[in-house]
């Protein structure tokens, strides 16, 4: 916020108060406010307690992390079954085929 606002602002104060104030006075005021409202984060320690929405949405995040890393790995290893069960299902073909072919030979 600009310096301006809080001149208005002291000034608005003064002015409900009837109380009259060099334009020096008021700057000082103004700036002091100014100065406090900038700590007032740091008076109150909002900065410092934890939102518990932001702690909530990053353990949901971390958590959701988690169960994709886990259901891609099952899914990894699901194919990986299923591939390996094509390739002996295509072996046991051959052989049967094999097998038919050398039946045919001795017929």
């Amino acid at each position: 916020m600009s310096f301006e606002y809080w001149v208005a602002a002291v000034e608005g104060g003064l002015e409900l108060a009837n109380v009259e104030l060099t334009s020096k006075q008021i700057e000082t005021i103004a700036s002091a406010v100014e100065g406090s409202f900038e700590n007032y984060s740091t008076g109150t320690g909002r900065d410092c307690i934890p939102n518990p929405y932001k702690t909530e949405l990053d353990d949901l995040k971390r958590s959701s992390r988690k169960n994709v890393e886990t259901l891609e790995e099952q899914h990894r290893r699901s194919a990986k079954d299923y591939q390996d069960t094509i390739y002996r299902l295509h072996c046991r073909i051959d052989d049967l085929q094999n097998t038919i072919g050398e039946l045919r030979r001795q017929i």
